[in-house]
C-alpha cells in the first residue's frame, strides 16, 4: 500500500513541477525578458532542486532502533493448572 502512495506522490510532484516550470517560463516571456528567459528560469529551478537534494543527502540520518522484546514476553506459556511456573 505504501508503494502506491509513494508512486502517486511521485507523479503528483512531477506534474506540479511541470506546471510550475511552464508558468514561470510564461511569466518571463510575458515580462518581456526575451525568448531565452525560460532557459534561465529552468536553470534556476534546477539549481534550487540540486541545493535541496544536496542538503537532504548531507543531513545526518537517524538510526531507527527496534525494540527487543523481553524473554518473558517471548517465552512459551504453560497451560493453567499444570503447576509449572510461567
Amino acid at each position: 500500500m505504501i508503494s502506491r502512495a509513494a508512486s502517486g506522490a511521485n507523479i503528483a510532484a512531477f506534474n506540479i513541477g511541470n506546471a510550475l516550470g511552464a508558468w514561470l517560463g510564461g511569466l518571463g516571456l510575458g515580462a518581456g525578458l526575451g525568448f531565452v528567459s525560460p532557459l534561465w528560469i529552468g536553470a534556476a529551478i534546477t539549481a534550487a532542486g540540486l541545493i535541496v537534494l544536496l542538503g537532504g543527502s548531507l543531513r545526518p540520518r537517524r538510526r531507527v532502533l527496534r525494540s527487543v522484546p523481553d524473554r518473558a514476553e517471548t517465552a512459551p506459556v504453560a497451560p493453567h493448572g499444570s503447576g509449572e511456573p510461567r
